[in-house]
């Protein structure tokens, strides 16, 4: 497959990883906390629904943050030759937090106070940055860029 394909491809993909990495954190979260996974006999079933409420709330903005802060930041990472999975980590845990941040001021009824204490902070950067690595790592994986980066993107 060329790999302008594979690219546009990789913007397609990649923020399809983002209610599974939150899920994950949340389910992580749930451990620290010493609450249990699952509050019925059919917890693989709880895990589907999870998945899917978590998903109408988390791949829009997902989406959104692929398209404002991605793909600007692939392509200043490209111009800056600077582009490997490295740097790519590196900023996208940076955007992660900013973008859990602006999710949470429009969406303030959604407090985490409740369930992290006093870390929520720490807890909201941790799950922004977690999400956001995990895009970035599904993104450079299909688009073919598993080594470190040397040439255009688009070729």
């Amino acid at each position: 497959m060329p790999k302008t394909r594979r690219t546009i491809l990789s913007f397609i993909i990649a923020p399809l990883a983002a209610p599974f990495v939150f899920l994950l954190c949340g389910m992580v979260v749930s451990i620290l906390e010493g609450a249990p996974l699952t509050t019925t006999s059919k917890p693989i079933e709880e895990l589907f629904l999870g998945l899917a409420g978590v998903s109408v709330i988390v791949l829009p903005v997902s989406y959104i943050a692929m398209l404002a802060l991605g793909i600007p930041t692939i392509l200043t990472l490209l111009k800056y030759e600077k582009l490997s999975l490295l740097w790519l980590v590196i900023v996208a845990a940076l955007e992660g937090i900013i973008v859990i941040y602006v999710f949470f001021g429009f969406f303030s009824g959604l407090s985490l106070s409740s369930m992290f204490g006093d870390n929520v902070i720490l807890m909201r950067s941790i799950i922004g940055a977690a999400t956001a690595i995990g895009v970035a790592v599904t993104f450079w994986y299909v688009s073919g860029h598993n080594h470190r980066f040397r040439g255009t993107l688009w070729e």
